[in-house]
């Protein structure tokens, strides 16, 4: 018998059991053993990169979009042929963003195949947003309506009208600010990835207008924020959060007021679109079976057997049209955002490029929240622009 390895990234506790019942079914219909390895986040990237560097690991992965790019410069991916892509699934068969993460800018191979979406979401109290006299319509219809939907809330006596996530979800602090920046017609770095643009003028205003919704934080709120390290919105203590299906898709996590009046709106301008895709790494030996592992695992059947447990929402359209989703309260506008968003620069450095951005920005906004008095704006301004410069220096050589 055949035998595979297959790694994939730990969405929920649950997704080792379920994946491996998947898997037991695929075996029986093929006669391919899959061995499975659940990678948590926080190691992925390093176990998956030291399989690059050693050739040696996992024939198939579950791999961030983000984190393709750097697998492909590293060389360490097997290309899918033309023919193998008319079985799996031609660029109409997937969400737009999605496709665009599975391969280098200007190149038109594809080094993955889109698996699993996640987008960034707008999160709101119905019950806050009424109590403010906000209809939920034009509340986030626009950035501008955004910032006065949250002076809204704090005029009304909401502590933390919109809650930034940089104690619990760090990377979703840049993921939230991509709809800033690409709203105002800006960007992060220009599309070949050897030269920034978050220090121009554009840009920099984008992120002071998604940092400003600190501003409407009452003393309360600031100190709550700064002390809390856990979600507050699923526990009560805000209005609204920018997030993905995660924190949401488990509703007896969530306080009961939440969970009453929980709402969901897509983000305005752009919105950013992520997610994981499924690779074949260049040292898989067995190939056909590998692309027979793939093909099962994008199959509209089983892909609608992963939301819940994965928390994300599938790339295929086919699959996002079903009514599973499309009449779902949440998942209808996540599959909206996902079908309508877009993702980063697919450029071989973006790793580095989004490692410093997303330090850079949470450490701007926890020093806000440690000295509420300072000069939030200059303090943007001075450290983006010192970002760009260093990564610059970086991406020119």
């Amino acid at each position: 018998m055949v035998s595979l390895d297959l790694s994939i990234m730990n969405h929920s506790p649950v997704v080792a059991g379920m994946m491996r019942r998947l898997l037991d079914e695929f075996e029986q219909r093929t006669r391919i053993h899959v061995n499975l390895d659940v990678l948590n986040w926080d190691v992925g990237k390093t176990e998956l990169t030291h399989a690059a560097i050693y050739h040696q690991g996992p024939d198939v992965s579950e791999v961030a979009t983000t984190w393709v790019a750097d697998l492909i410069a590293m060389n360490a991916l097997r290309a899918f042929k033309q023919t193998e892509i008319a079985r799996l699934g031609q660029p109409e068969n997937f969400a737009a963003a999605s496709w665009a993460a599975s391969r280098l800018y200007g190149d038109d191979l594809a080094w993955a195949v889109p698996w699993l979406s996640e987008t960034y979401m707008i999160y709101y109290r119905k019950d806050l947003l009424q109590k403010a006299g906000v209809g939920e319509v034009e509340a986030f219809e626009s950035h501008e309506r955004l910032a006065e939907t949250a002076r809204l809330l704090a005029q009304n006596g909401v502590s933390i009208p919109v809650e930034l996530s940089m104690n619990w979800d760090q990377f979703g602090v840049l993921h939230a600010l991509a709809s800033w920046v690409w709203g105002a017609g800006a960007d992060f770095c220009e599309d070949q990835g050897k030269h920034m643009l978050v220090d121009q003028p554009d840009a920099l205003a984008a992120i002071r207008a998604y940092f400003g919704l600190l501003k409407h934080l009452s003393p309360q709120g600031i100190q709550t924020m700064r002390e809390e390290k856990e979600n507050l919105f699923i526990q009560g203590q805000s209005a609204v959060m920018f997030s993905t299906l995660s924190n949401v898709t488990d509703t007896s996590l969530l306080a009961t007021e939440v969970r009453e009046n929980l709402g969901a709106a897509v983000m305005p301008g752009g919105r950013f679109v992520g997610g994981s895709n499924l690779a074949v790494w260049k040292h898989c030996r067995q190939e056909s079976a590998a692309i027979e592992l793939v093909n099962f695992l994008n199959a509209t059947p089983t892909l609608m057997q992963l939301i819940e447990p994965f928390r994300a929402l599938p790339s295929r359209v086919e699959a996002l049209a079903m009514p599973q989703i499309t009449e779902h309260p949440i998942l209808s506008v996540a599959a909206q955002s996902v079908q309508s968003g877009r993702s980063y620069p697919q450029v071989p450095l973006w790793g580095l490029i989004e490692d410093r951005l997303y330090k850079t920005l949470v450490q701007i906004g926890l020093n806000y929240l440690s000295k509420p008095e300072s000069d939030l704006d200059a303090s943007i301004n001075q450290q983006i622009q010192t970002l760009a410069r260093r990564l610059n220096l970086t991406l020119s050589q």
